[in-house]
């Protein structure tokens, strides 16, 4: 929940831990409302969005329709992503303007080889975007799977270990949970 000064005058917060997405999407009653949702509360990032309903339930998260080239990762602050849109607006772009480029379509974590020229900063693409999805549910699996490897290892060195062997004893393979003097 956020501090008073961050709540919207005619909205009732909702409390992520008692109110899930599908009660949002389902309702009838925000179809075609348009949703702020803040991100990055330090740089108040706002995303605006407008349910038009519920698609046929599928298997996967499925993009159905979106607007605008996606932000620049780690770029800063709103301030920040609007000086990189303008850096490739500038007919004759100064050193700081061509540096933020370069890092955009180089080395932003999700850096775009093609840049914002042209009418690019509109682009936006459904069928990548859908992808990403995947790719990002396939991703927090592994995450999980990942932590509860690293969790179990944990448990089992501190099961060999035991209370009471003192600080000279150690597993000398935590995998093999064998004891070794050092």
């Amino acid at each position: 929940m956020h501090v008073d000064l961050r709540k919207h005058p005619r909205t009732v917060e909702k409390d992520s831990q008692n109110y899930r997405l599908f009660q949002l999407l389902g309702n009838s009653q925000y179809r075609n409302i348009e949703i702020v949702y803040t991100y990055d509360f330090s740089n108040d990032w706002h995303h605006f969005l407008t349910v038009k309903g519920r698609a046929p339930v599928t298997e996967n998260f499925v993009c159905l329709s979106g607007t605008g080239h996606y932000v620049a990762e780690d770029v800063g602050s709103i301030h920040a992503w609007e000086e990189l849109k303008e850096a490739y607006l500038a007919p004759q772009p100064n050193k700081k303007q061509l540096k933020k480029r370069e890092w955009f379509e180089n080395q932003a974590s999700n850096a775009d080889p093609q840049g914002l020229a042209g009418d690019r900063v509109n682009f936006f693409d459904v069928e990548q975007t859908t992808r990403d999805l995947a790719n990002m549910l396939d991703k927090f699996e592994r995450m999980g799977e990942e932590s509860a490897r690293q969790q179990e290892t944990l448990n089992r060195c501190l099961r060999i270990r035991g209370p009471g062997l003192g600080d000279d004893h150690w597993p000398s393979n935590p995998s093999e949970g064998s004891l070794s003097k050092r």
